[in-house]
């Protein structure tokens, strides 16, 4: 008797965690397009600045979402 309850238990406990997953799943979704169209904006205001000219490191102080990216990419050491 106790195995049918442990076992409805763990797959009521199952079916929360897959959904708290898929919940966190778009969130992070999300959360990368948002960067992705700040990251854009951010470029394109910074283009017209320069007149389109290219981008140097000293432009990266202004560039609060590429500067994140530049700096996740890089290996820790």
């Amino acid at each position: 008797m106790n195995s049918g309850i442990e076992l409805q238990c763990r797959e009521k406990l199952s079916a929360v965690f897959r959904d708290e997953l898929q919940r966190r799943k778009l969130s992070a979704l999300m959360r990368i397009a948002d960067g992705g169209r700040a990251r854009k904006e951010e470029n394109v205001a910074i283009s017209r600045e320069k007149n389109g000219e290219f981008f140097t490191p000293d432009d990266m102080h202004k560039m609060m979402y590429t500067a994140n990216v530049i700096q996740a990419d890089m290996p820790k050491g």
